[in-house]
């Protein structure tokens, strides 16, 4: 290599000049061609490398640009999911917790409903025998006749279920707080208290074995003892007993089983 670095820089006729001995100039000549070669073979290969790189680097730049944008997008996706799942979570803990706030109205409305059989009951063991007036009219006789304790909408069926095992003992009528609330025949007061789950709640006893159900007053106008009339004003709607809109809960018992108001009262 020195040689040839040495040789290189001579002209290949100064050379010849410079040598005495002709065997020793041919031989460096020939070494001299053979690195010259070489190099040139590593400049072209130097060449062809450079050439393969300025095609390859845009692809590259190409490549690494895709891989971003898929990056990028893959980023997204997995804060989507993030996301996602933080908010299915959060549902589930919102469902779990409304099926607990269900199931435990569900035990009150069972809880309470359970209270107003027991006091029915009780209520129905006191009772002695009504003197009738002369021109009382039998309750059996009234059906489909008898007046509905206030005018208003009707929001429930009877009969239906209510929550669970739960079911709809009587009829829900909305009106406004402080509408009159009337008896629907004639019959005594036996009960007229505050019951939990029906807030303001009186009870009429209209004798051979019926009786009305009237709950949720704002207030009662009535004593237990009392005797009312039909049309009688007993009370004024309210929301009493946990309710969130104002209006009337209206029972038909026959000894002590529920009966559909609607077959009872007027059609409106």
């Amino acid at each position: 290599m020195q040689a040839a670095y040495t040789l290189g820089r001579q002209s290949h006729l100064k050379l010849l000049l410079n040598q005495q001995q002709p065997d020793q100039i041919a031989r460096m000549m020939r070494y001299h061609d053979y690195v010259i070669e070489a190099r040139a073979n590593k400049f072209d290969e130097y060449r062809q490398t450079i050439t393969r790189l300025n095609e390859v680097e845009p692809a590259i730049k190409n490549t690494v640009a895709t891989l971003s944008a898929i990056r990028s997008d893959l980023e997204k996706k997995h804060g989507l999911l993030v996301d996602q799942q933080k908010q299915k979570e959060l549902t589930l803990v919102r469902l779990r917790k409304t099926i607990k706030n269900k199931d435990d109205e569900l035990r009150k409305l069972e809880r309470d409903q359970k209270e107003l059989e027991q006091v029915i009951a009780v209520v129905e063991d006191l009772i002695n025998d009504l003197p009738l007036p002369n021109a009382y009219q039998p309750f059996d006789k009234l059906k489909g006749k008898l007046p509905w304790p206030l005018k208003g909408k009707v929001t429930n069926r009877f009969g239906a279920t209510r929550k669970g095992r739960v079911k709809w003992d009587g009829l829900m009528i909305t009106a406004e707080e402080g509408t009159d609330v009337k008896a629907i025949h004639h019959g005594r007061v036996i009960f007229a208290n505050w019951l939990r789950g029906q807030g303001l709640l009186m009870i009429i006893d209209h004798s051979d074995g019926y009786m009305s159900l009237y709950a949720h007053n704002q207030v009662l106008l009535k004593e237990p003892g009392e005797w009312v009339q039909a049309n009688d004003i007993i009370g004024r709607v309210g929301n009493s007993g946990g309710q969130q809109q104002a209006g009337l809960y209206f029972e038909i018992r026959y000894k002590g089983k529920p009966s559909n108001p609607k077959r009872w009262c007027k059609r409106a």
